[in-house]
């Protein structure tokens, strides 16, 4: 787990709220605190959709990013910064695989619940942390690192400047 504290957060948020570099994470969850709070969950409701489309929602547990960026967007704009707000985006399960896969790490799609970043605004600095959860236990933490330097890769990518604290 690392910290990364963003240098330019007009260009992060334009990125995360008006372009695609996020579009394939998963929402799992945020909040946004402004004139009110408000609080997203990223867990469809199956019981919303029709058989059909519950099957395929079922396999993927949480909406994708680009699903609610137009609704976090309507949240967050106007003439007022947000007072704070938090959004967990978390790889999805085939570039969870893709991701052990390419490092050949020694384990299954399975044994990891999930490869997370937690972006967090508050008193005016924006930060993305990095997160692996397991659904095993393992000393081994090459996963984790390999996925803090995918996240600073990720970043420098996209051209987000960002101090590692």
């Amino acid at each position: 787990m690392i910290a990364l504290q963003i240098e330019d957060v007009k260009h992060f948020m334009n990125l995360l709220l008006l372009s695609t570099p996020f579009d394939s994470f998963l929402l799992v969850e945020g909040s946004v605190k402004a004139g009110v709070t408000y609080h997203l969950d990223g867990t469809y409701n199956l019981e919303f959709y029709d058989q059909e489309k519950q099957a395929d929602l079922k396999a993927q547990q949480f909406c994708s990013w680009q699903e609610q960026r137009n609704l976090v967007f309507s949240m967050i704009k106007g003439n007022r910064t947000p007072l704070s707000f938090k959004f967990v985006l978390k790889l999805s399960k085939k570039a969870t695989e893709d991701f052990i896969d390419t490092y050949h790490l020694p384990l299954s799609y399975t044994d990891v619940n999930g490869l997370f970043f937690n972006i967090l605004f508050d008193h005016n600095q924006l930060s993305v942390v990095t997160g692996v959860s397991y659904s095993i236990f393992t000393l081994d933490k090459k996963l984790d690192t390999l996925f803090d330097e995918f996240a600073k890769k990720f970043l420098s990518q996209h051209q987000i400047p960002y101090i590692e604290k």
